[in-house]
């Protein structure tokens, strides 16, 4: 069984890798925040 390597993190440019590892992070966190505040508002009104 061949093992395949993954050397484009060593080969890619910085800015490539920070776009390509960075956009769903920020889409994930911008995620939890908008869900924090939409049940903030729920819980407020909820009161």
């Amino acid at each position: 069984m061949e093992q395949k390597t993954n050397s484009f993190l060593g080969t890619a440019p910085i800015g490539a890798l920070m776009r390509k590892f960075a956009i769903p992070c920020i889409i994930s966190l911008l995620v939890g925040a908008l869900y924090n505040i939409v049940d903030q508002i729920f819980i407020a009104n909820a009161s």
